[in-house]
C-alpha cells in the first residue's frame, strides 16, 4: 500500500528511499570481489569481513559449513575435535575500535553454534555428506538489527586450519540504505 502522501500529491513523485535488500559476504578484502571462501589454511589470525559503504541494517548471519562426512558435536564440520583457536566475531568502529560481538568464547565445535541461536540446522544429503547452516537472526536473537554505517567493518576472524572443509562461508542479509 502506498504512503498517504504519496497516494495524494498533485504530481505522482516516487516513496522516499526504504532501502534495498541485500546480501554482503565476508571477504577477503572487504568488498564483494574479494574471496569469500573461508576454508584455507589460517596459521595466523586471518579476517574476513564487509566494509560497509553506507548505512547497512544487518538482519541475519549466515554461516554455511559443509563436508564430506558426518559431523560430530564435538567436532567443527567434519574437523576431528573441533578447533584449536576458534573463530570470533567483531565490529570494528572508526574512531573506537574493535568490538566483539555475538559471543563472549570463540566458536570452536559444531555445538559451540547452538550457543549463539537456535536456528542452527544440520542437513544430510545422500551418502555421508553434511552441511551446517547457522542463521544468526539478529533482530530474533538480540531484539534489534545490527546497523553500520559508512566505514563500519564486520569482521570473522580466523586462527585454524579449515582446509578439510568443503565450503565455509559467512555472509549477511539486511537492508543497504
Amino acid at each position: 500500500m502506498p504512503d498517504l502522501w504519496y497516494s495524494i500529491a498533485k504530481d505522482p513523485v516516487p516513496p522516499p528511499p526504504r532501502g534495498i535488500p541485500s546480501r554482503r559476504f565476508l571477504t577477503s578484502t572487504g568488498v564483494a570481489s574479494g574471496v569469500s571462501a573461508l576454508n584455507g589454511n589460517y596459521a595466523t589470525p586471518t579476517d574476513f569481513y564487509y566494509t560497509a559503504l553506507a548505512r547497512y541494517d544487518i538482519h541475519n548471519i549466515i554461516i554455511t559449513i559443509s563436508d564430506a562426512t558426518s559431523f560430530g558435536q564435538s567436532d567443527y564440520g567434519a574437523i576431528p575435535a573441533g578447533l584449536t583457536n576458534g573463530i570470533s566475531f567483531w565490529m570494528d568502529i572508526p574512531g573506537i575500535g574493535q568490538v566483539r560481538l555475538l559471543t563472549q568464547d570463540a566458536i570452536k565445535a559444531n555445538l559451540d553454534w547452538y550457543t549463539v541461536t537456535a536456528h542452527t540446522v544440520l542437513t544430510t544429503f545422500s551418502g555421508n555428506a553434511q552441511t551446517l547452516v547457522v542463521d544468526i537472526e539478529v533482530n530474533n536473537d538480540f531484539g534489534i538489527p545490527l546497523t553500520m554505517f559508512t566505514g563500519y567493518r564486520l569482521i570473522i576472524r580466523l586462527n585454524d586450519d579449515f582446509t578439510g572443509l568443503i565450503k565455509h562461508t559467512c555472509y549477511t542479509k539486511g537492508i543497504q540504505y
